[in-house]
């Protein structure tokens, strides 16, 4: 059992034998019961860990012990229902990873794999793992084969006419029979302008040299000053001017016959450790006699249910602006080219809207590039790209059920690979986009709840009715590379 799901299912299995946030528990899990919701796995053992905080600090001692500030009562166990009814339903907890947090404080660690020595094109530090899975760090990997490493113009060094740059580890040795079949697998191609220019082949080779040579008819003619240093891996190849190449691929054998202290790669392991602090926030909202008289005798309706749901609204509003704001402007990747739907050149709609797809496609191979493990798969857009979707059939653009609680920041459906938010305070020609996997750390960005936002008791002061609501959250962005931003363009034409 992964350890996520352990730990889910101690958190319920504590809260639903909790003498008092058992009942709680099973009102909100129970689905034949009206308010009740369908949770996942996941979202039970969240819903538990809430419970399970606040059944610490929910009677009247404990919550002046526990919040410092004299004004706040007791907290209000009726209304736990109403709080973690709602808090699974968070809207964002689909773009970002939402935890309960057990403490205040939460430890994140992870563990790193890093090359341990200077070699070639790879320095001292340089990731070759993560936790997130394998990494290609500047195309060099700690293996008894390496396929398609690459090398960019701003490592290359010039000589008169040859350009030499080094491979990351000592290819192959040559001086017996066995090792000379995997010259075979070893192939050099340049490219400039990302347009394959040469293609390479090992011809022949002494014990310290591998002359190269080109490709034509299966046939390997030597090319005169391409070489492959056995001993240092430095490659050699002729160039007229400097500016003739700007990438070199290459692949080929690290023997282990070749082994000694000196040139066998090494890695090191680095543990990172990362502190998650939940830092409180507090409401207060005041409402008189009068208006409570008033719902209760027109209505029917409890004020303090109420005023709970929307003060809940409120803080939503709150926290979320906070989160967009900070992925939106925190940032630290490149803006990516401007999406155009141009309905000039297009004959019809699909083949509009596919070129769309196909450049926000190029956006998130860029994603799965730079996070190791999951392409882009969320977006979050201005009006324009908003008003765009919402124009397409349905088979190209899936809307989302309307919810009528959130007029602010809200998902608004899918589109082909991509769930879709809407942020009215972005430009309206703005978009941003980021993933989001299974487990919880397959996210840029992480938000720790150690209380959810939580109504106390009201206190009356003459004719008017004062609640205080508090909430702890830790915040997280620790993937500020994995965020994309852009602008998007409709050209109207004749489609």
């Amino acid at each position: 059992m992964k350890i996520a799901d352990s730990q889910h299912v101690k958190s319920m299995e504590a809260a639903s034998h909790h003498k008092t946030a058992g009942k709680y528990y099973q009102f909100i899990t129970d689905s034949t019961k009206e308010g009740s919701m369908n949770l996942s796995v996941a979202e039970r053992g969240i819903t538990a860990g809430i419970l399970n905080n606040m059944s610490q600090i929910c009677d009247s001692a404990k919550g002046l012990e526990f919040i410092k500030t004299g004004n706040y009562a007791p907290f209000i166990p009726e209304l736990w229902p109403i709080v973690v009814a709602w808090y699974p339903e968070f809207p964002l907890k689909d773009l970002i990873s939402v935890q309960d947090m057990d403490k205040p404080l939460a430890w994140v660690y992870y563990s790193k794999l890093r090359v341990g020595r200077t070699k070639g094109n790879q320095l001292l530090g340089d990731v070759v793992e993560t936790a997130l899975g394998a990494r290609k760090l500047r195309g060099s990997y700690p293996t008894g084969e390496v396929v398609g490493e690459e090398i960019p113009a701003e490592q290359f060094e010039f000589d008169t006419d040859h350009i030499s740059t080094l491979t990351a580890y000592n290819p192959i040795i040559v001086n017996n029979t066995e090792s000379i079949a995997a010259l075979d697998k070893i192939r050099v191609e340049l490219f400039k302008s990302e347009a394959s220019q040469l293609v390479l082949r090992a011809a022949s080779a002494t014990a310290t040299t591998i002359q190269l040579g080109t490709v034509s008819g299966g046939e390997v003619t030597p090319l005169s000053g391409a070489t492959l240093d056995i001993e240092s891996g430095l490659l050699t190849i002729p160039s007229a001017a400097e500016d003739t190449y700007d990438k070199i691929l290459i692949n080929y054998i690290w023997d282990i016959e070749t082994a000694t202290q000196v040139n066998i790669p090494k890695v090191v392991e680095d543990v990172e450790q990362h502190s998650l602090e939940a830092q409180p926030r507090a409401l207060s909202m005041e409402w008189t006699i009068f208006s409570e008289y008033v719902k209760r005798s027109q209505f029917g309706t409890d004020i303090r249910t109420d005023v709970t749901k929307r003060v809940l609204n409120l803080l939503y509003q709150y926290q979320t602006r906070y989160i967009l704001d900070d992925m939106y402007y925190n940032a630290t990747s490149t803006d990516v080219n401007a999406i155009v739907a141009d309905g000039r050149t297009a004959h019809d709609l699909k083949v509009m809207d596919r070129n769309v797809a196909a450049q926000f496609k190029a956006v998130a191979s860029q994603i799965e590039k730079i996070s190791g493990r999951i392409e882009g798969n969320r977006i979050v857009c201005g009006v324009d790209f908003k008003n765009y979707l919402e124009t397409l059939p349905a088979e190209m653009f899936k809307p989302a059920a309307p919810d009528k609680a959130w007029l602010g920041p809200r998902e608004i459906g899918e589109y082909r690979t991509w769930k879709v938010y809407y942020d009215p305070e972005l430009a309206h020609n703005e978009w941003w986009m980021t993933y989001r996997g299974t487990e919880w750390y397959d996210a840029a960005y992480y938000l720790g709840e150690y209380m959810p936002v939580v109504p106390t008791d009201m206190t009356t002061y003459g004719v008017r009715v004062t609640t205080a609501f508090c909430s702890m959250e830790a915040y997280w962005y620790h993937k500020k590379d994995c965020v994309l931003k852009g602008t998007f363009t409709e050209i109207n034409g004749s489609i």
